[in-house]
């Protein structure tokens, strides 16, 4: 799918199909159109996009687009801290943008005055199934947060269902 950037790129980046291909030849140009698919996107800061084809029995071509799409995880900050990164985090469609990941680290150490925030990209094993039913890992955005703490002591803060908002310290 195409959310993050316009469709006109990834055909853009495609490039026409030649007509009169043999199929070794269509197989050929459409691995090396999916190249080309990620090479615009790692180019505009999508790092982790990556792109399939298909060739199906009359010729066609199908192209998929992962533009980049990860889950992110926090480690270093309790439920309710977690969560107010998470929405300052502000990833559209949950796709990795460097740019934009970098911007937000930096908004969210200042903003919650952290001694540091830095982020690592997984794939911790767990898989997905493409549209096309090819298992592809999962990726995984890790941030982690390292709050200033008085001599070791941290404070935190979790969302309990039965008792509510429960402050907390860690060491």
């Amino acid at each position: 799918g195409t959310a993050a950037l316009p469709e006109r790129v990834a055909r853009e980046a495609a490039g026409p199909l030649p007509a009169g291909l043999s199929d070794a030849q269509l197989h050929a140009w459409a691995a090396a159109a999916t190249e080309r698919i990620v090479e615009a996107y790692q180019e505009r800061d999508y790092t982790w996009a990556r792109a399939w084809f298909r060739v199906d029995a009359d010729g066609r071509v199908r192209l998929l687009v992962d533009e980049g799409k990860i889950r992110v995880r926090f480690t270093g900050a309790g439920g309710v801290g977690a969560f107010l990164f998470r929405v300052g985090l502000n990833l559209p469609n949950d796709v990795y943008h460097a740019a934009t990941v970098t911007r937000a680290l930096a908004v969210l150490k200042k903003k919650y005055n952290l001694q540091n925030i830095y982020p690592r990209v997984k794939e911790p094993g767990e898989m997905e199934v493409t549209a096309f039913g090819d298992a592809v890992p999962h990726r995984v955005l890790q941030i982690y947060v390292v709050t200033r703490d008085f001599a070791g002591w941290g404070f935190d803060l979790q969302l309990s269902a039965t008792w509510g908002l429960l402050p907390g310290v860690v060491y």
